[in-house]
């Protein structure tokens, strides 16, 4: 890659990173804000819902604006909405007005999630795709790592209006870094060589079905991994009788570990992209392992959140690279990658929901903890059909390279 595009590579991340500090600013916080606002697990899981579905309605229109206006413009603009979204947090004085931030926060997230890695799919050179992808996975793990990890300090030693003013501040570097470093050439560069994306294109795009089966698998998983990350640290207060920062160690760990898994997936799916038990193994042990969390004892805890760090974000960058992958032509990249974030945020809309449905309705978390192992027996379902996508994408790669080379030797 060029020293441009590890560039916007970086620059891209970095947005994508910040973006997700807001997302999780509420779940490693959740117990001080039910009693600050005094609200019920069903209402406050309307905090990562709610968000998400803003993310997922912002998501649709975002694959569309990206094609029109180019990822700087729409990037900048996500960001600004972010900006907006935790300027409401702050001033926040009941439950509705912080609903009524994470709605904002939700629809600028969702012009990130969509502009953001539309950059790399578009100035990232196809043979690299799949280690830059793997890199941009780790955007949602390192950012709830951060979180996790600081945010309970945070507010415990400070209050919630410096915790949403550093948020504020991240936003506003993150706004100047991506202005000067996405080119603006980003946002003509979008033009087909026609001058304009055809309609049928657009059209072609959106019937995928290659790229809808992406989506379910990002929404399976994204419903159990964020119904996890939403509701870890409140079950384990109520639970273990932990204290809220030492209960935030078991997601943290988990983020941890994730973002050397989808780092190395990314190595993994370069070498491996046609193996079916890349694509098998991690849904499945993620599937099996939810339940064990269900067991009270510090060594299953720790070694189950270390398990599923290890293998988890294998699926995520396989996710991610799908996109550019499947999508029928590089100028539709920003379509279909709408697509696969619209699949994303439907699961983290009715995941958390779900989950904090059944707490309030069974009075524990048992059942919480086992619709997680059954939508990831969806994961695996839809991991092996996007196995089956990729094989017969390469072969038709294949073909096309295939073609040209015949062509060149005849002229």
């Amino acid at each position: 890659m060029t020293k441009s595009s590890w560039g916007i590579l970086w620059v891209a991340f970095s947005a994508g990173v910040i973006a997700t500090l807001v997302q999780f600013s509420v779940p490693p916080v959740m117990p001080v804000l039910q009693a600050q606002f005094d609200v019920t697990y069903m209402n406050s899981a309307l905090l990562m819902s709610l968000f998400a579905l803003m993310t997922l309605l912002a998501a649709v229109p975002g694959g569309f604006i990206v094609q029109k206006y180019g990822e700087r413009a729409v990037g900048l603009l996500g960001i600004a909405v972010l900006f907006a979204g935790v300027l409401c947090s702050f001033f926040a004085g009941n439950f509705l007005i912080l609903l009524l931030s994470r709605i904002i926060q939700g629809i600028g997230f969702g012009i990130v999630s969509v502009a953001a890695p539309s950059a790399i799919g578009r100035f990232i050179p196809p043979d690299r795709m799949s280690i830059a992808m793997g890199i941009w996975s780790t955007w949602i793990p390192l950012g709830s790592l951060i979180m996790f990890l600081f945010a309970p300090y945070i507010v415990s030693e400070f209050n919630t209006g410096i915790y949403w003013s550093i948020l504020m501040l991240f936003l506003i570097g993150s706004f100047i870094i991506y202005a000067k470093k996405i080119p603006r050439e980003a946002d003509s560069h979008n033009e087909s060589s026609e001058g304009t994306i055809p309609k049928n294109a657009i059209k072609e795009e959106v019937k995928n079905k290659r790229i809808w089966v992406v989506a379910g698998a990002f929404a399976s998983f994204t419903f159990s991994l964020f119904a996890f990350n939403t509701w870890i640290s409140t079950y384990l207060v109520e639970s273990s009788s932990m204290s809220l920062a030492h209960a935030a160690i078991i997601p943290g760990l988990l983020s941890f570990f994730m973002i050397g898994s989808n780092l190395y997936g990314g190595f993994l799916l370069k070498r491996f992209e046609n193996k079916l038990f890349l694509f098998l193994i991690p849904p499945l042990v993620m599937a099996l392992i939810w339940p064990m969390f269900l067991i009270d004892h510090p060594i299953i805890l720790y070694g189950s959140a270390i398990v599923l760090g290890v293998i988890g974000g294998i699926t995520p960058t396989i996710i991610f690279a799908s996109a550019p992958k499947l999508a029928k032509r590089k100028e539709t990249i920003g379509i279909a990658m709408a697509i696969v974030i619209i699949g994303e945020n439907t699961g983290i809309l009715i995941g958390p929901e779900v989950f904090g449905i059944l707490r309030d309705y069974t009075g524990n978390f048992h059942a919480s903890f086992w619709i997680l192992f059954y939508v990831g027996l969806i994961t695996i379902i839809a991991s092996v059909t996007m196995w089956r996508s990729w094989k017969v994408r390469s072969t038709e790669y294949q073909i096309h390279e295939n073609k040209l080379v015949m062509e060149e030797t005849q002229h």
